[in-house]
Order: structure tokens, then C-alpha cells, then sequence
């Protein structure tokens, strides 16, 4: 099922479901059949998973979910699909990183978009004191800065060692996020 998924063949993911393979048999890393599918954007196997009660919020050993690296990779579809399915939005990974950080790290702002419109905490700091805008402005994703500023994302939070998002975009030389 795990290699029917990674590879987005959703015939065999079906015909595997039907004969009742173990829907949420990890790998030696933790990934689950729904992470694979979800990691590589195969939208169709996520929602044959999900149809079949996959579970949801199942972290891999390094605590990231399938609706963090659905976020780290830009897979939108996938992502309405396990939010649609009440995924846990704010669960971080080991380092303290949720998956609206990591699409705005990765600048993916239509994953960006649905976290922030399915309520996701646009504040919340991984366990270096970073928080989502901090990580957008400092990679320059002005697409993403504006959505987390018009969502009333706290601008001036400074992370562990007191350096501020605007400070983080002006030294990485990103002027269209100070102007935001």
C-alpha cells in the first residue's frame, strides 16, 4: 500500500483497500501510507485514504504530519483535502515548525492561503523563537508575508535573539517584504 501511494497509483491503493491491507502500516521512518501519498502531491490516493479512515495527524519519527509535508511541497489539493478531513492544523514537527511555517518557508502561498483561512495560529514560533512571517520575510516570499499581515500576524515578534521579521528581510536584502 506505502509504495502504491508514494507512487500516486490510486487503481492499486483502491484494489489494496478493498483487500484490506493495513491502512497505517509505517515504514522504518514512521511514514504512513497517507504521508507518502500526501509528501509527493497524490491527491487521488489521499482521498481514497481518507475514505477509508486513514489515520490523519500520524507523525513520521521526525514529528512532521501529512498536512506538513503536503505544505512543504505546495500540494494545495492535498491539503483541502485532509483540512476538509479536520486534520490537526497547528501540530508541529520535533523542532517546534507547523505546517503553516513550512509553506511559508517553502513560499507556497496557496497552502498559506488555506491554513490561514481554516484558522491556523499565525503566530506560533517554532523552538527557535521563528514564527511564520519571520520565515517568509527572511526567504522573500512577499506572496506570503502579505497574506500573514493582512491576517493580522504580529510584525514585530522578535525570535529567541531579538531579531524581528522586518530586521530578518532587510538583512537577507528581500526590499519587497519591507515595504509590505
Amino acid at each position: 500500500l506505502y509504495a502504491a501511494c508514494k507512487n500516486g497509483n490510486s487503481e492499486c491503493t483502491q484494489l489494496l483497500l478493498a483487500a484490506r491491507a493495513a491502512i497505517d502500516q509505517p515504514d522504518d521512518n514512521g511514514v504512513t501510507p497517507l504521508y507518502a501519498a500526501c509528501s509527493e502531491g497524490h491527491s487521488e490516493c489521499t482521498q481514497l485514504l481518507l475514505a477509508a479512515r486513514a489515520a490523519i495527524d500520524q507523525p513520521a519519527s521526525n514529528g512532521t504530519t501529512p498536512l506538513y509535508v503536503a505544505c512543504s511541497g505546495g500540494y494545495s489539493e492535498c491539503v483541502q483535502l485532509l483540512l476538509a478531513a479536520r486534520a490537526a492544523i497547528d501540530q508541529p514537527d520535533n523542532d517546534g515548525v507547523t505546517p503553516l511555517y513550512v509553506a511559508c518557508a517553502q513560499g507556497h502561498s496557496a497552502c498559506t492561503h488555506l491554513l490561514i483561512t481554516a484558522r491556523a495560529a499565525i503566530d506560533q514560533p517554532d523552538s527557535g523563537g521563528v514564527t511564520p512571517l519571520y520565515a517568509a520575510c527572511s526567504y522573500g516570499y512577499s506572496k506570503c508575508t502579505q497574506l500573514l499581515i493582512t491576517a493580522r500576524a504580529t510584525i514585530d515578534q522578535p525570535d529567541d535573539i531579538g531579531i524581528t521579521p522586518l530586521h530578518a528581510a532587510c538583512n537577507q536584502g528581500h526590499s519587497e517584504c519591507t515595504q509590505l
